[in-house]
């Protein structure tokens, strides 16, 4: 049936109904009700995008902020480099982590963070079991996208830029996506997005990247990656490419 040639009076008397549960990485259809003539009903189902929502609405994401753990001794096991006169990486990946989960969660994401503000130091016996610890929480919520937040360092201080890794064939096109929003929006040096291997990626199941947002040892993108203004701008650039990502998987889903 040719739902767009309707008449607009049974338009006016649409009502939304919910919609069944949707398991992580399908797509979400949303079912609508039409009483129509002599007591016939007609049944739509449509994307919710469709409707004014936002691609990342119901959609599960982990973000995780890097470093930040002791042992169980209370002693810093991770907490990722210290520059003098700078906040620590720890704490600069933590602020940029709350400033996108907040954009995330205005989209209708479900939204969970490794640490947080309140939760702010991980305990683990060392450094690579708590990196694993954080992809297989994100397993455990049933993560469709994962987001490791590092900053760079590098000993030729004149390098710089952002660089977006992956290191399986199903987080590629996230990878791609969110660099290419970032070096948009920021007009930052294209460090590419490429393959690597990081612990923290190793365990995670479903489409997991790690993002150096840009290097501690480069005088002026040290300063910005401090400044609130800046992060705002890097949290606005990762919740557009995460609504580019996820428009682009709901319409490839629908081809199959």
């Amino acid at each position: 049936m040719d739902t767009e040639r309707i008449a607009p009076a049974m338009m006016m008397r649409l009502q939304r109904q919910p919609s069944p549960r949707r398991k992580p990485g399908s797509r979400s259809l949303t079912l609508f009700w039409i009483p129509a003539f002599a007591g016939m009903t007609i049944l739509l189902f449509r994307p919710p995008a469709l409707f004014g929502q936002s691609p990342l609405f119901g959609h599960c994401i982990v973000i995780d902020a890097g470093h930040g753990t002791m042992n169980f001794d209370g002693i810093k096991i991770n907490e990722g480099r210290v520059v003098k006169g700078l906040p620590p990486e720890h704490k600069l990946t933590l602020e940029i982590a709350a400033r996108l989960k907040d954009l995330l969660e205005k989209e209708g994401a479900k939204v969970f963070m490794t640490r947080t503000p309140s939760n702010y130091w991980r305990q683990a016996y060392n450094a690579v079991e708590d990196n694993k610890e954080r992809a297989i929480f994100s397993n455990l919520v049933g993560a469709e996208a994962f987001l490791s937040l590092h900053c760079d360092w590098d000993t030729r201080r004149w390098v710089r830029g952002v660089a977006t890794y992956y290191n399986k064939k199903n987080s590629r096109r996230l990878g791609a996506i969110l660099q290419r929003s970032l070096v948009k929006t920021l007009n930052a040096h294209d460090r590419q997005a490429g393959f690597d291997s990081f612990t923290v990626l190793e365990s995670a199941e479903g489409p997991g990247v790690l993002i150096e947002t840009g290097f501690l040892s480069h005088r002026s993108e040290s300063k910005r990656l401090a400044d609130p203004a800046y992060q705002k701008k890097m949290a606005a650039a990762l919740t557009e490419g995460l609504k580019r990502y996820f428009a682009a998987t709901q319409v490839a889903s629908t081809h199959h």
